[in-house]
This record gives C-alpha cells, structure tokens and sequence, in this order.
C-alpha cells in the first residue's frame, strides 16, 4: 500500500505503461505513438557486495523506440547532495546486470532539486585527462506542464496524474485536480481508483486550495471512484482484506468506520473533544460505530452524538 507522497510519486510508474507514455507526450508532444512500452517491474535492490547496500525506489525494464532499456525511477522531495554519488553508480550497475542502457528518472515537486538533477554529474581524476559525465532525467514542475484544462487531462489522464504529482506545491495544482477529478469520471473505473489513490496520498504534500478542491468533489457524491473509496473505507474492506483474517477484517472495519465519522464531523464542522475523539478511534463494537456514523449526518455537537 502507498502511504506517502514520496512512495507515490515513484509508485505512480509501476505496472502501467500509460503513465511512461503520459510523462513522454507531456515532455514530446511530437513522439510517435507506441514509441514507449513496459515491459516488466525489476527488482529494486541491486546490491553488489554485501557491504554496501543499494537500493532504488522503483525499477523498471522497458523499451524506447525499439531499444530495450532499465529506467531507475527516483522520488525526490528535496536536494540530497549523497544523491550525486549514488546515482551514477544505480546507472552503472543496472547497466551492467542487465547488459543494456541504462538511466535514472528523478520525480520531484521542488523546483532547486529537479533543476540540481538536471545538472551532469562530473567524476573528473585531476591531471590524468579523465572525465566522467553523467546526466538524468528529471521531472519537476519547470519542465512538465500544468494540465488544466479537463479536454487536455481526458487525453492524457495518466500524464495529467503525474503532472498533478509534480506541482502539488504550485499555485496550479488545484486547477490541475479540478480538471483531473472531471476528466476521471470519463475512463475506466478500475484506472481511475487506481490514479485515485495516488492523489489521496499526496495531497498532504499540495496546497491548502488543492486540498478544498478534492474535499468539494468528495461532499458532492457525484463522482463513482470517490464513492467506491468512501464506501470501502467506512466498511473497512480495505484492511480487512489485507490482514486476511477475521480479526483483522472486524479491526479494518472499526477503524474505518471511525474515520468515516471523524471525516463527516469534519466536514459538517462539528468540533470534538480530545476524549471524544478517543472515543470513537478505540471503540471496536461495530452497532454503536453504525449508530454513530448515521448520528454525525444530523448532530450539532459532541453531546448529540454521544447521546
């Protein structure tokens, strides 16, 4: 499961050829199509000795006009400067296991870190004559548009995901969601619960604007996904399925019955007390949960609900 904007920033490149061919239509709108495909995720612990331990966040072996190639995927939220030296040696070693081209990807919504990435990277011996360079790819929010508009965001939702991944923190970005919450109601339910939940995941990592955009679409119950997540998190499906066990699935269900409650008051503006809140995340009796829940679309107050 992603739990963080840097997980999901990475996560968004796994299993779907869509998001490279999106990245590359945003970057080249000239590429023919078909030029890009996934061909398999890789491992992404490629070490070679046991004393030092490499690890990438997402590697993928893929083919670009013809040329098979590995792509090591890259989340960034900042500059690291220990970065400059690893880099170089993720592309060596890639392209030494796999014996074909290789490249790092570095996807970040920081302006500094993806200018810095774009930087080649020098390994230069003083006075033997040898020079070294390295050069990335990297996407940030200079060099991949804002997709604002809902007819650009329905002909590349892919792209128009990672070009919301890449200016979370842009005075964009709620724009960018608006035009994508549209443009997803229009595609396949499965791709969208898909996009969805690497949204959900980083807009603790947007604007204050961005985040009211996807809190109006989620009160409005008029989009299908957004149901389906509201349902499932309310049920507990999610957990319960993950933890495969009885116990685990009534835990799921609990909890996410609670968050369910706490997201209504919220949303209603209905103010808890610390032990009011406490209350309703340690209960695990599923009846008085039901009741709650049904209790915080009418309550005024802490005392209503607890009634």
């Amino acid at each position: 499961m992603v739990k963080s904007p840097h997980e999901a920033r990475h996560h968004l490149f796994r299993d779907s050829e869509q998001v490279l061919v999106g990245v590359l239509a945003l970057l080249r709108p000239s590429a023919p199509d078909g030029c890009v495909q996934l061909i398999r995720q890789l491992p992404n612990d490629i070490t070679e000795a046991e004393v030092v331990e490499r690890r990438v966040d997402t590697v993928l072996e893929i083919e670009i006009s013809g040329v098979r190639c590995i792509a090591a995927i890259e989340s960034q939220s900042c500059h690291d400067d220990d970065k400059l030296f690893s880099w170089p040696a993720y592309i060596a070693q890639l392209r030494d296991r796999h014996q074909c081209p290789a490249f790092v990807l570095v996807i970040t919504p920081d302006l500094k870190t993806a200018r810095e990435a774009r930087k080649p990277i020098v390994n230069e011996i003083p006075g033997l004559g040898i020079v070294q360079t390295t050069q990335l790819l990297a996407l940030g929010p200079d060099n991949v548009p804002a997709v604002t508009t809902v007819d650009a965001a329905l002909a590349n939702v892919a792209g128009a995901t990672v070009s919301f991944v890449v200016n979370s923190r842009t005075k964009e970005a709620a724009a960018i969601l608006e035009a994508l919450v549209q443009a997803l109601d229009r595609v396949d339910p499965d791709e969208a619960r898909g996009l969805v939940k690497i949204i959900r995941v980083v807009l603790p990592d947007t604007t204050t604007e961005a985040e009211n955009t996807w809190r109006k679409h989620m009160a409005s119950g008029q989009h299908l996904y957004m149901t389906d997540i509201i349902e499932a998190e309310a049920r507990g499906e999610a957990k319960g399925k993950t933890e495969g066990r009885a116990e685990g699935q009534a835990k799921g269900r609990a909890e996410g019955r609670a968050e369910a409650i706490l997201k209504v008051l919220d949303k209603r503006h209905v103010s808890l007390s610390k032990q009011g809140r406490e209350r309703i995340t340690t209960c695990t009796d599923e009846q008085h949960l039901d009741t709650w829940l049904d209790r915080a679309l009418t309550v005024t107050s802490e005392d209503e609900l607890f009634v």
